[in-house]
């Protein structure tokens, strides 16, 4: 005769095992595409369903090691789920950030300071770069991979590199062959360069709005506002007048 406790316990244990299987089918099913973004290849809101059965099953199903690694091949940030002893397994990491970068958030200490990680994450997902550790947010060749990914990734840099004339207009070539991002990198620019005629013409060229954020020694400079006014994309040309500096917006009219 089988005792109720130990029957409950049975039961329990094989409907832990049937939703690991239906689980680790519908991750194998999903993992071959291995970005979160490319929604063409993988209909999202199975992606979606898919995190939602994760984040719900058991602490049992999610300490499977095996298991939690076809899970983060279809979606990196489910790391946010999974034991800590699995978040310090070097190859779920691994396999999270290269599936989407933005895993470097869920991640402790020593894989925010390592270096082929962090690289790994930024290339997939510039912005990760906000959660590597400042030793690699100061890293050129990092920081660099992150703003060729998304320009906008330079707000993370260190100091020193937002203003390192390179790694800006490495920036700024990225940002221009996208055209719809106005995103105004310019502003997470350093002082210097926000002070340089030429890097401030560039990011006029793609965005007529980056006047806002040049020096204001350059806003107040006529001859160099009616130069960016002139660079500035098609019909950008009155916004880009309406960021220099009120003297002279309240000198000049605009026709």
């Amino acid at each position: 005769r089988v005792l109720p406790s130990r029957r409950c316990h049975e039961r329990v244990r094989k409907g832990a095992a049937k939703e690991r299987q239906q689980l680790m089918e519908l991750a194998t099913s999903l993992a071959p595409q291995v970005s979160w973004e490319h929604a063409r290849e993988r209909p999202r809101a199975l992606i979606q369903d898919f995190a939602h059965k994760f984040g719900k099953a058991t602490p049992e199903v999610r300490n499977d090691r095996q298991l939690v690694l076809a899970a983060v091949q279809v979606w990196g940030p489910l790391l946010m789920y999974c034991p800590q002893t699995l978040v310090d397994d070097v190859d779920v990491v691994t396999a999270a950030v290269a599936t989407n970068g933005w895993s470097l958030r869920f991640v402790g200490q020593a894989f925010r300071s390592n270096r082929d990680i962090v690289l790994m994450a930024v290339r997939q997902a510039g912005h990760a770069l906000q959660f590597a550790d400042p030793v690699l947010r100061a890293d050129r060749e990092v920081v660099l991979a992150a703003v060729r990914q998304l320009p906008v990734a330079l707000e993370f840099a260190s100091s020193d590199l937002q203003n390192d004339r390179q790694v800006v207009c490495t920036a700024l070539e990225k940002e221009a062959k996208e055209p719809s991002s106005k995103d105004c990198m310019l502003r997470h620019a350093g002082p210097d360069l926000q002070d340089d005629p030429e890097i401030v013409l560039k990011a006029v060229s793609h965005s007529g709005l980056s006047l806002k954020f040049a020096s204001e020694r350059l806003r107040r400079d006529k001859d160099f506002v009616l130069k960016a006014v002139r660079a500035a994309p098609h019909n950008e040309g009155q916004n880009t007048f309406e960021e220099a500096d009120e003297s002279l917006r309240s000198a000049f009219s605009w026709r």
